[in-house]
This record gives structure tokens, C-alpha cells and sequence, in this order.
């Protein structure tokens, strides 16, 4: 039995090297993978009872969905999709590039129709590196797609 899937973000781009994990929900057993370069996972070998599957990667939010019954022979295709992370971790902790992508997500997942605003308004807590400011600035300015009145 087997689960196989393929994990993307809010704007439905594939999210490569994602850990996905399927753990038994009466046993505990887990079994772990990474997503291949496509985005996609298979979870083989898995004993009969029912899963979760949990995905979650830096920059997004931990995403899972429960009850998925295996029976002998089964498999079963759980797509996920994960929702923009903290960007606070993000931007602390994160490299340039992938500030660069939570910035990009989040304008692609908010920006249609108004509701996502990039400014000075957001305050930068001590500790950023200063090159993630430049990334988060440089990215906002690069995928800007209405310019303010």
C-alpha cells in the first residue's frame, strides 16, 4: 500500500524537497519522504489502518490531512497544498532566496483584487540579516502589480 501525491503552494506551483510524512494514526508508525524536483511524493510499504498526511517546509505552514484508510492493495493519492508560512521566521532566519519566494507567494496569493500591502508600515524586528531586506524590498518592487496613486 502506498500514498503518492504532490505538494504545491497557495498559487498552485509545485514545491520541491518538502518533507512529507504519513503516520499511522492508531500505531504511530511513520513513514518520511521528500518531494522529488516535480513537487511529487509516494509513501510505499505502508501497513494497513489509517493515515495522516503532514507536509511542511520552511517558509510555509505545516499542513495535514487526516483519515485516509489503507486496505491491502490501496493506493491513495493525497495532494497538499500549503499555505504562505510565517513570514517573521521567514525573514529571520530564512536565506535571501527564500524571503525572495514567500515575498513572491504572498503577492500572488493576495494581490488580485486589493488586500496585500507592502510598506514601511511593517516593522523589522532586530536580528534581520540586512541582506533578507533587501530580498523582501527588491522582490515586492520586482512583482509590484499596481503602483499606489
Amino acid at each position: 500500500m502506498e500514498i503518492t501525491g504532490t505538494i504545491t503552494d497557495a498559487s498552485g506551483a509545485i514545491v520541491p524537497n518538502t518533507k512529507t510524512t504519513a503516520p499511522n494514526e492508531q500505531t504511530g508508525l511513520k513513514r518520511e519522504t521528500q518531494t522529488n524536483d516535480l513537487g511529487n511524493y509516494t509513501l510505499s510499504m505502508l501497513p494497513p489502518g489509517q493515515y495522516s498526511s503532514v507536509a511542511g517546509k520552511a517558509g510555509f505552514a505545516r499542513v495535514e490531512r487526516n483519515g485516509r484508510v489503507m486496505n491491502v492493495g490501496n493506493v491513495g493519492r493525497v495532494d497538499l497544498s500549503l499555505p504562505g508560512g510565517d513570514a517573521q521566521r521567514t525573514v529571520l532566519f530564512g536565506t535571501p532566496a527564500e524571503v525572495q519566494h514567500e515575498v513572491k507567494c504572498n503577492i500572488d496569493a493576495l494581490a488580485p483584487g486589493g488586500g496585500f500591502v507592502f510598506a514601511t508600515v511593517h516593522n523589522i524586528q532586530a536580528g534581520v540579516p540586512p541582506e533578507n531586506i533587501l530580498a523582501a524590498f527588491d522582490t515586492a518592487r520586482e512583482h509590484d502589480r499596481y503602483r499606489a496613486l
